[in-house]
């Protein structure tokens, strides 16, 4: 497993991290362990989700809760998950504090390299993020024991196709047009 230690700061303007190279194709092999600081000190992010973040080249933009966090120490570890090793290229990418899905706080950006590995020329989407934050988003959902949200979201889109549905033209109406 490659280890990458990097200090990471909220308030200055940039962070330094030294160059960070990482192989496409090396799953859960890529660690990123980080001390998080504020104004020379360690940042208090006590209760805080963290969550990784990067700006893929194409524009899309992804993120992974991470689930080894030393409050204590203001530290984390975070593995790197494929969807972060998609493309081979430069890669922004940045920590985010949340409380109930609003920012409270996030680190300076910094860079990342991703290497060709046995992915290269395979294209890659964003799926993978999009179905661990659903499984995130229903764990909660079923630990929380508070299905309001999925109810609200059932009733957008039960919406949404009544609509869609009223506003359709059936084919009789397009041949007579």
């Amino acid at each position: 497993m490659t280890e990458h230690f990097i200090t990471l700061s909220t308030t200055e303007p940039n962070n330094y991290v030294g160059l960070l190279k990482m192989r496409q194709g090396d799953i859960n092999t890529q660690t990123i362990q980080a001390t998080i600081t504020a104004n020379g000190q360690l940042f208090n992010f006590n209760h805080l989700a963290v969550f990784f973040n990067a700006v893929l080249p194409n524009g899309n933009v992804i993120r992974d809760k991470v689930t080894e966090v030393d409050y204590i120490n203001s530290k984390l570890n975070y593995i790197v998950a494929d969807s972060f090793l998609q493309e081979v290229a430069q890669v922004t990418a940045w920590f985010s504090f949340e409380n109930d899905e609003k920012i409270i706080d996030s680190t300076k950006n910094f860079q990342y390299s991703v290497i060709a590995g046995w992915k290269e020329c395979i294209p890659q989407g964003n799926y993978i993020y999009e179905l661990s934050e659903i499984q995130r988003e229903i764990e909660q959902i079923i630990g929380n024991k508070d299905f309001t949200s999925l109810i609200s979201k059932i009733d957008s889109a039960t919406t949404e196709i009544v609509f869609l549905d009223s506003t359709k033209a059936d084919k009789n109406e397009v041949a007579q047009g």
